[in-house]
Parts: C-alpha cells; structure tokens; sequence
C-alpha cells in the first residue's frame, strides 16, 4: 500500500542510505508498479499494429509486374474496439485506420475503413479464421507499374480445428504460428484484370515499447552505479 511504501522510504532515509540507494529503489519499485498490472484490469489498447511478409506463389498467365517468389511485406493498424457490423460467426469490422503493403515496384495504401473479418465455426463458416479485406472501393490507392495498379488485397488465415478463438471479437495477439494455412491475394487492373497470390512468411503484432517504465528503471540502475562507484583514497 502507499502507506506501507511511505514507511519503507522512512525506513532507508534513517539509515543512512545513500541517495543513489533511494534512486534505485524508488526506480526499480516504480518500474514494477507501473508494468505489473492488477489481475482484474483488463485493458484493450486504442489501436493494434501487425507487420507481415511473404512470397508470390502464383501469377496469372501473361501478367509480368510480379513474379513467382517475389517477395512482398507491408503492415495495417486497426483499432480492436469497434463494434461487429456482421454476424455471430462471420463478424465484419471496419476497423482498419492503415494499411501499407510493398510487392515489386508496386506500393498500395489505405486509411480504410477496410474489413476485418473474424470467422468462427456454424453459420457456413469450419473454420477459425482472420481476413484483412481492402480494395479501391475501400480506399486502396497504388502507384502504377507497367500500366498496371493494384486494386484489391487480401490477407487470410484459417485455424482448421475452431479452437482458436473463443468467441468473434477482434483478436489482438495472434501470431502466424496460430494458424495452419495462410493464403494473400492480389488483384490489379488495366483492363484485363491480372492477380497473384502467395502465403506469408511472417505475422505477428508489432513491437511496442514501453519507454515510462524503462526510463524509470533504467534511472534506478543509474544510481546503483554511482551506489557501486568507488571512493577516492
């Protein structure tokens, strides 16, 4: 309690402790106040970032833009929060605030609202499974290559045993290893409407960091080094 914190600064004050000693210790215990959270707090954040990548394992005859086993990687950020315009087992959410994904010399984005979708056994729907959904209806714009644009994209993963999500909320930590098969489409347009498609190599959440927390830290083993640091004879 902060009563019982109170009287342990008391407590190093009458004994003489340095204010190094202090420093690490208001540091360190900061540190593990600030990223211990309670048991039962549950916070979602605002936003969630994925990064991807992956390989081209097929292209339609006569398209030359994009190869087979060209690579392709990009990143979207959507926001868990918002409510399923869907159904029980095929929700629909148009949660996307960006998306940016790089194949050869094309580069499309979007600031949405693209869908995500989160589908779960019954209703039509076997399997687990997570979409990302974006096209020019949905905001996709891309640079041209050949005469060619990228007009939709596609990301989807399937957990074939339906065990993986627990119900059609937005997940928030799934990793590729979640899954048994990934499939990424790819359309573009110049008239004839040419695609490809591929599997990722990688998806998982972006890493965040958490700067109050290690500063603070980083501040208490500061002052264990002065602590440590030898006097002069």
């Amino acid at each position: 309690s902060f009563k019982q914190y109170l009287t342990m600064v008391g407590s190093m004050l009458k004994q003489g402790l340095s204010a190094a000693g202090l420093a690490l210790a208001l540091g360190l215990t900061a540190a593990v106040t600030m990223t211990t959270p309670a048991a039962a707090t549950v916070v979602v954040p605002t936003t969630i970032t994925y990064d991807f990548s992956g390989t081209i394992t097929s292209v339609d005859d006569g398209f030359t833009a994009v190869t087979v086993g060209e690579s392709f990687s990009g990143s979207f950020t959507y926001n868990p929060n918002v409510a399923n315009s869907g159904t029980a087992n095929s929700a629909v959410y148009d949660a996307l605030t960006s998306l940016t994904v790089t194949i050869g010399g094309f580069t499309a984005t979007s600031s949405g609202p693209a869908e995500l979708q989160v589908g779960i056994p019954g209703g039509g729907e076997t399997t687990d499974r997570f979409s990302v959904v974006s096209d020019t209806s949905r905001g996709l714009t891309s640079n041209s290559v050949d005469g060619f644009t990228m007009d939709s994209f596609i990301i989807r993963l399937d957990q074939d045993a339906g065990t993986l999500f627990s119900g059609n909320a937005l997940p928030t930590d799934v990793t590729l290893a979640d899954f048994d098969t990934s499939g990424v489409f790819f359309d573009f347009t110049d008239g004839i409407d040419p695609g490809a498609s591929g599997t990722l190599t990688s998806f998982a959440p972006a890493a965040v960091p958490e700067p109050a927390s290690l500063a603070l830290l980083g501040a208490g083993l500061a002052g264990f080094g002065v602590l440590r640091r030898p006097r002069k004879a």
